[in-house]
């Protein structure tokens, strides 16, 4: 039960460092699902208003059929763009904070084989210790 306390602790002192980037991605994922949310409403009005004889929404209730379209394909595709976009942007920071913890824990790990004694060299090689820092703590 101790060791997860440290563990708790050692993540919570990430979280600390890194919430702007942890609010950030945050942020243009849940942006990114309300852009997600909004693909079926154009096609909604489509079918609807174009193709059915119910009145468009908002300013668009004043169009013909075929502007309306046209219309509706225009905010579909900014709606796309938008998404697409948002998606770019998190998979960047994602990306990016990702490469910090990395950077940040596979260089605590080297430090600490490097503070280690001669003795513990003996026990494994160094080669193990590099392969593990290289490897497992990403």
């Amino acid at each position: 039960m101790h060791n997860q306390k440290q563990i708790n602790r050692w993540i919570i002192g990430y979280v600390k460092k890194y919430w702007p980037q942890i609010s950030l991605i945050t942020f243009l994922s849940l942006l990114s699902i309300g852009f997600q949310l909004l693909n079926p409403w154009p096609i909604k009005i489509v079918i609807d208003s174009v193709f059915g004889d119910v009145p468009a929404p908002f300013a668009l209730a004043n169009l013909d059929r075929q502007t309306l379209l046209i219309a509706i394909t225009i905010i579909l595709i900014v709606i796309y763009l938008i998404q697409n976009l948002l998606t770019v942007l998190n998979g960047y920071v994602s990306s990016r904070l990702n490469l910090l913890f990395d950077i940040e824990i596979k260089g605590m790990a080297f430090e600490k084989v490097m503070n280690m004694s001669l003795a513990a060299f003996n026990k494994r090689e160094a080669g193990d210790y590099l392969f593990r820092i290289n490897n497992e703590t990403s």
